[in-house]
């Protein structure tokens, strides 16, 4: 078996001590003799090649602490216009309240709105019929203008299209409909 030569703690001591001379005297000997052995012309082109890249890379840091902190005035200038937008915002609907609301639909007649307060909606008067008539009336007429974008191929279409010329086509019927449903759509 092989000893161990750590195992006795007055050797490792001295072993250390030896180990700190060491690096002392390689050091003092480094300060004295720097200029001497590590100037440009004994090491060559290798040391010019590493000082290009540490200069390259110091100006690569450089373009990129400008780059960071571009952004971050970018970032900040963002977000007090997205601020200065969400405040305008809220003072514009704390100034319009709801006659927003009122404005998006035109006004019932008062034909349509008297038909609210007539009967019961559970026998097809009152509200329900008040719905019936409503929903008769297109988007174009309920409304002052386009709210979603499904509404833009429908609207004004009796102003672009002729609707006494459109005509069901020759022997157009709904055979299926009317063989096995009665007048009240009940099979």
């Amino acid at each position: 078996m092989a000893r161990n030569i750590l195992d006795n703690v007055q050797f490792s001591q001295t072993y250390k001590d030896q180990i700190r001379k060491e690096e002392d005297a390689i050091y003092k000997f480094f300060v004295k003799h720097k200029d001497s052995y590590c100037s440009p012309e004994i090491l060559g082109t290798a040391s010019k090649v590493i000082r290009k890249k540490m200069e390259m890379s110091s100006l690569k840091h450089d373009r990129c602490n400008a780059i960071l902190k571009a952004a971050e005035e970018r970032r900040e200038k963002e977000e007090a216009e997205y601020e200065k937008k969400a405040k305008e915002r809220e003072r514009d609907e704390l100034e319009l309240g709801s006659s927003s609301m009122v404005d998006l639909m035109r006004p019932v007649s008062p034909d349509v709105k008297a038909t609210l307060y007539e009967g019961i909606s559970a026998e097809d008067g009152g509200r329900a019929k008040y719905l019936k008539l409503r929903k008769k009336k297109g988007p174009e007429d309920k409304y002052n203008f386009i709210l979603p974008c499904s509404w833009e191929y429908g609207w004004s279409f009796r102003e672009t299209a002729d609707l006494a010329n459109i005509k069901k086509s020759y022997h157009h019927r709904n055979l299926f409909k009317d063989s096995l449903y009665n007048c009240n759509e009940n099979p």
